[in-house]
């Protein structure tokens, strides 16, 4: 006690008050403001995400407004239209270097150092059995039955529609790809696209074959789309087929 009497003393008649060293409320990190993981967050600079807004299309969910450097950002696009329509997602580093792509309607990407910009291309589709390069044939059959189980494989487990390309002058596609705008009813690998050469040629295209294997379908309508790229110039052709898809089961049941 005489001691600390002494030092009180001192502090006063030498006019000096003295602060001891301990610890504070922040853990002795001098006032700077820690983050979760312990980090210094106080001069983290955060940037703004901009995106396309287009809410008649689509909706976006999770998307923060701005972000740091180095932080995972993780997003859903949801397409108000899916029957008719696809999206395609892209984050870009401004001004407009990609750095993540979607997969199917959801995106994780990677803050940039500087301002990132989501853009959501929509593709909306509308039944075209024709264009200037091929036609549905007019015959073909657009309802079809769902397997039942009583068979698999051989001719009767594939649905078959004729596709005609309208002129000889063009060679053998240069692409063929088919998809389905609702995956619940006819999912794209249920669906394959065949060349029929010429006759006598193996040069030019008569038509494709759609086929659709009734063992991975299910009941409902799906539109088809089938792009292609004919000819020595690669020219871009399109059809929409929408295909509608019955229960057997459901109609031997009325």
């Amino acid at each position: 006690m005489a001691i600390v009497a002494v030092i009180a003393l001192i502090a006063l008649v030498g006019g000096a008050f003295v602060i001891m060293s301990g610890s504070n409320d922040n853990g002795g990190n001098g006032g700077t403001q820690d983050g979760d993981d312990g980090s210094d967050t106080s001069d983290v600079t955060r940037y703004p995400i901009h995106i396309d807004s287009q809410p008649d299309k689509h909706t976006v969910e999770g998307l923060p407004q701005e972000a740091a450097p180095d932080e995972s950002i993780s997003f859903t696009v949801n397409n108000l239209n899916p029957h008719y329509s696809t999206i395609d997602i892209v984050v870009t580093y401004d001004p407009g270097y990609p750095i993540a792509y979607g997969n199917g309607n959801s995106c994780t990407f990677t803050m940039p150092s500087g301002d990132a910009t989501v853009i959501v291309n929509v593709t909306e589709y509308s039944e075209k059995r024709s264009d200037d390069h091929q036609v549905v044939d007019s015959n073909a059959v657009t309802t079809i039955s769902r397997s039942n189980g009583d068979y698999s494989g051989g001719s009767l487990q594939l649905a078959t529609i004729w596709v005609d390309v309208t002129s000889n002058q063009y060679t053998n596609c240069h692409k063929n790809d088919c998809l389905s705008l609702d995956q619940g009813v006819i999912p794209d690998n249920a669906i394959t696209v065949d060349e029929v050469p010429a006759m006598g040629s193996f040069q030019y295209v008569d038509g494709l074959d759609i086929h659709i294997n009734r063992e991975f379908i299910d009941a409902g309508t799906a539109p088809i789309v089938l792009q292609t790229e004919v000819g020595s110039h690669n020219y871009p052709a399109e059809v929409v087929i929408e295909i509608t898809v019955t229960d057997p089961a459901a109609t031997a049941s009325v």
